[in-house]
């Protein structure tokens, strides 16, 4: 990911959560104008959008960003993705969910013209990847 990108993060679990806090230690990501989207965000997820300053479930309809990262469980993404059609329309769509095919992407997140699979393993949940 390039130096100071705007990242819209949709889910901070297990891997969305590892693809922070590397972010974070790295000093990569613009917390001024990126946000995390997870209604059930980890303590430590509020925490760090304390402390670096990065929006914590905003309202989905504002904010333009570089690169939305798609970090939610497959099964739940049909029902979770179209809410974010408004913000992944101009941005890079990456997703690192195993399973949904660009095409079922594209047809959840609204059409998004920009989308790349990509998938972090366990390296990558621990900050070695």
């Amino acid at each position: 990911m390039k130096r100071n990108a705007s990242v819209a993060l949709i889910g901070a679990g297990s891997m969305g959560g590892a693809l922070l806090r590397g972010w974070l230690s790295d000093g990569i990501l613009a917390c001024d104008r990126s946000a995390v989207f997870d209604p059930a965000a980890a303590d430590w997820v509020r925490a760090a959008a304390a402390e670096h300053g990065f929006a914590l479930n905003p309202p989905r309809g504002g904010g333009a960003f570089d690169i939305v990262v798609l970090a939610v469980k497959p099964q739940a993404a049909p029902a979770i993705l179209p809410q974010f059609v408004t913000i992944a329309a101009a941005a890079t769509v990456v997703s690192v969910m195993a399973g949904p095919t660009i095409a079922s992407i594209r047809r959840d997140i609204g059409g998004a013209a920009k989308i790349v699979r990509a998938m972090p393993n366990l390296p990558a949940a621990i900050g070695h990847g």
